[in-house]
């Protein structure tokens, strides 16, 4: 395992990709020995390899929970036996993840793989009118649902018909799926990949290409001149499965203005499918970033926003966002930046009357103003949830335990913002995170010490979104998880149930 890419990575959190591969097949041993023996057998240095033995130098991390589990933390590093941890902040971890996690099979996955010649169709699922999901150990849709252990859930053509004993729904044409103590939850939503607008990060031919920002004039008169706004909903291609039901995407911009985003379901092979596009217009995307801006400084774009939306023609997506129809995401990093947009915020709403909108969108210093944010109804969207200072504008981040009690997520919430994860980043789009979102959620309560629940986490990609973008009737569909909790490693999704599309999905 390694951490320079591309794209790179967050080295601190490399056990994870170790743990990425335990989840999906590799052996326990190879797993922990991709990141110890094996890179230093490669590289020459096999024998400085230590051992935890008496005579031996102490270079040894103790972790709160096994290496391989998720969310596991170091507890101390040492290295010649010297602590490199001066005062960390220890948590609590209950006594399963003192084990290896007890993953999924994926034998038949990669006999399909190796059938395809690596290419298997991840579209491909059986569709049965009605399914009987049975031993599900957690149901939850619009709002929990206390059902008993071993109990059945059936849907019929995408909804689900009943939750109980249903012993009357049982019938020959019915498939019948064993969940093992799995669960069902909403689909989750990713905001801020570059799925379905980008095919492949490093080949520029699979991408749908920069958008020039008409703030600037760099808009052909054909496509609209300095009235011209790109939207996501025009550059769909790509279908991504793993939990994650529902994409919220934007065009890409290094300018200020990005364009407005679209809401589609990753299922679908193509945009015209039956209940693909969910929303043509989500929200209105704009781009304040310190070193990784093209054109004009932020103080002359703070003005260009402030002109664009006080001069906002009538009926103009400026002027919908003026008046509160459409929300208005900024990717912006530094705290500064962020005071000045409430401010420009509270200007707005003086002279239009009307409620703007706002969500601050990466945010790595939003824990510096968390209580103005949340005073002024400002919502969030971490991105990535885990922030790690890669330029200037994130300098004053949270690094979360061992080296800080809180995290950003905790401080926000505690301050009453409302706060979703987005899967994007200034200098990465991350798209290749986006099925493992679920597993982000699982670590923030991990990373919580029992602050926060399975259904805030759920919130953080399903209801908190919704509210944050105004996408309160917004379907994502439900799905099933075999083998325990979806946010842990022994559960895997095997079936998505689509009222929207009216039908069930089956991957197996």
């Amino acid at each position: 395992m390694k951490s320079d890419g591309p794209p790179a990575i967050n080295a601190r959190y490399l056990f994870y990709e170790a743990a990425q591969a335990h989840y999906n097949g590799l052996p326990e041993d190879e797993a922990i020995a991709s990141l110890t023996s094996t890179p230093a057998e490669v590289a020459g240095y096999s024998h400085r390899l230590g051992y935890i033995k008496q005579g031996y130098d102490a270079d040894i991390i103790i972790w709160d929970s096994h290496p391989l589990s998720l969310g596991a933390t170091p507890q101390q590093v040492y290295i010649d036996g010297s602590p490199q941890l001066d005062e960390p902040f220890v948590l609590f971890k209950p006594d399963w993840a003192q084990r290896s996690p007890q993953t999924p099979s994926w034998d038949k996955e990669a006999k399909q793989a190796k059938e395809s010649d690596g290419l298997p169709d991840l579209l491909a699922s059986q569709n049965p009118d009605t399914i009987v999901f049975k031993n599900v150990d957690s149901f939850v849709q619009d709002r929990p649902q206390v059902i008993r252990e071993q109990d059945v859930v059936v849907a019929s053509r995408g909804r689900v018909v009943c939750a109980g004993a249903c012993t009357s729904y049982i019938s020959p044409e019915a498939k019948i799926v064993d969940l093992q103590g799995g669960s069902i939850i909403p689909g989750l939503i990713s905001s801020g990949a570059s799925i379905g607008l980008v095919e492949i990060d490093q080949e520029p031919s699979t991408n749908d290409g920069t958008v020039p920002d008409p703030s600037e004039g760099g808009a052909p008169a054909v496509a609209g001149g300095d009235g011209f706004l790109a939207r996501g909903v025009d550059g769909i291609s790509l279908s991504h499965r793993g939990g994650v039901t529902t994409i919220i995407e934007a065009p890409f911009s290094s300018g200020l203005i990005q364009g407005v985003s679209v809401a589609f379901r990753s299922g679908v092979k193509h945009k015209l499918e039956p209940g693909a596009v969910s929303r043509r217009e989500v929200a209105l995307h704009v781009r304040l970033v310190r070193g990784h801006e093209a054109g004009n400084g932020i103080s002359t774009k703070i003005a260009t926003l402030r002109r664009l939306f006080l001069d906002a023609e009538e009926g103009s997506v400026y002027a919908r966002v003026v008046k509160g129809k459409l929300p208005l995401v900024v990717l912006v990093e530094n705290a500064d930046i962020m005071a000045t947009l409430l401010g420009l915020k509270e200007e707005i709403e003086s002279a239009s009357g009307s409620t703007l909108h706002l969500i601050f969108s990466g945010a790595t210093e939003a824990h510096l103003i968390a209580d103005k944010i949340a005073k002024a109804d400002v919502g969030v969207i971490l991105a990535p949830l885990r922030s790690i200072p890669q330029f200037w504008d994130q300098i004053r981040y949270v690094p979360g335990p061992p080296l800080s009690r809180h995290t950003p997520l905790q401080i926000l919430q505690k301050a009453g913002v409302t706060v979703g994860l987005g899967s994007s980043s200034v200098t990465v789009t991350q798209a290749w995170d986006v099925p493992q979102t679920r597993f982000n959620l699982g670590w923030a309560i991990a990373d919580s010490n029992g602050t926060l629940g399975v259904s805030e986490a759920l919130a953080l990609s399903t209801t908190n979104l919704k509210k944050l973008y105004r996408l309160s009737d917004l379907d994502t569909d439900l799905v099933a998880y075999r083998g325990g909790d979806a946010f842990s490693y022994s559960s895997k999704p095997v079936a998505v149930v689509s009222a929207e599309r009216g039908r069930n999905d089956l991957f197996e």
